[in-house]
C-alpha cells in the first residue's frame, strides 16, 4: 500500500524477515542481520508492499544495487516464493586457506599429521574432531548433547547447527557463532561446575555455561571453546585451557600453553593418547 514515509512498519518488518527463515532471502547466503529492500524501487513509488519488498543481508544488499553479479528482480521474487520449512539456526563459519590449519583450544594450538583427527570421542556422541581438504582447507565437526542424549548443537564442515530450544541462546556474526545453555542438570553434571570453579572461579558465573564458541583467529587458525559433558566425564575448553573433568578427581587436570606460539602436535586423540582419560 502507498506510504508516503520512509520508515517501515514494524509489524511488515516481522513479516518480511519471517517470511525469509529469519535470515537473509538468498539461499545461498547465512547471514541473519537482514536489510529491507524495495524491489520496486522506494523512489519511484514511495510504497511499503510486502509483495514487492524482501529481506537480504547487507552484503547482499549491497550486491543487488552495485555487485558485478547481477541480481535481477526475476532472482528476488524466485527467493520470495522459497518455501523455509526448517526453521532451526543454522549458520556457516568461513575459514581462508592456509598451508598449516590448527584449532586454538584453550591457549594451545592443535595440529595434526593426519588429514581427518579425532580430537575426543565420547560413547554419548559428544565429540571434537576436524580435518583438512585439499591441503590447506580447514573443516571443524563437533557434537554438543546434553545429558539424556538430545542434541544441542551440531557443526559438520564449519556449519553450524543448533536446537531451536529455548535455554539455548545461538548469537553469530561472519566468521563467529556462540551458544550459550542454562546451567541446566539436564546439561551438565552437577558436579561439573564447582570443579570447575576449582581451577577457574569465575567459570559458568550468570546461571550460563559456554555450550560452543567458534572463532576464525586468523586463516588456517579456528578458536575453539566449549563444554562437552558426559555423566562422569567432561571435556571443557575456556579462553584459559584444556580441562579434563571427571567425578572421581578432586579438581580438573588442565592443560595451558603460550597460545598461538603453542603448537601441540599429535596423531591420535588428546584424551585417549596423551592423557589416559577415559
Amino acid at each position: 500500500m502507498p506510504a508516503h514515509q520512509r520508515r517501515i512498519p514494524a509489524e511488515l518488518k516481522r513479516r518480511l524477515i519471517a517470511r525469509a527463515g529469519d535470515k537473509c532471502s538468498n539461499p545461498g547466503c547465512s547471514a541473519w542481520r537482514v536489510h529491507l529492500h524495495h524491489i520496486m524501487e522506494w523512489a519511484v513509488y514511495k510504497a511499503h508492499d510486502a509483495e514487492h519488498m524482501i529481506a537480504v543481508c547487507p552484503s547482499c544488499h549491497d550486491e543487488i544495487h552495485h555487485g558485478s553479479l547481477s541480481l535481477s528482480d526475476e532472482t528476488l521474487y524466485r527467493w520470495k516464493q522459497i518455501d523455509r520449512v526448517n526453521k532451526r539456526p543454522d549458520a556457516s563459519i568461513f575459514v581462508e586457506s592456509a598451508l598449516r590449519n590448527k584449532l586454538l583450544a584453550g591457549t594451545i594450538c592443535l595440529e595434526s599429521n593426519n588429514a581427518a583427527q579425532t580430537v575426543f570421542k565420547f560413547s554419548n556422541g559428544n565429540a571434537l574432531s576436524f580435518k583438512v581438504l585439499d591441503g590447506d582447507l580447514l573443516r571443524l565437526d563437533l557434537t554438543v548433547r546434553s545429558l539424556s542424549g538430545r542434541e544441542i548443537v551440531r557443526v559438520v564442515d564449519n556449519v553450524v547447527r543448533s536446537s531451536y530450544d529455548k535455554i539455548v541462546s545461538f548469537e553469530y556474526r561472519a566468521g563467529k557463532a556462540s551458544l550459550l545453555i542454562d546451567d541446566s542438570r539436564e546439561f551438565v553434571p552437577e558436579w561439573l561446575v564447582p570443579k570447575m570453579r576449582k581451577h577457574e572461579p569465575e567459570y559458568a558465573t550468570g546461571g550460563k555455561i559456554l555450550a560452543v564458541d567458534l572463532e576464525v583467529i586468523r586463516p588456517g587458525l579456528v578458536r575453539v571453546q566449549g563444554c562437552w559433558p558426559d555423566n562422569d566425564k567432561a571435556v571443557v575448553i575456556t579462553e584459559r585451557a584444556i580441562s579434563f573433568c571427571s567425578a572421581g578427581l578432586e579438581r580438573p587436570v588442565s592443560i595451558a600453553g603460550g597460545g598461538e606460539t603453542t603448537t601441540l602436535l599429535f596423531d591420535g586423540a588428546v584424551t585417549r593418547d596423551m592423557f589416559g582419560f577415559q
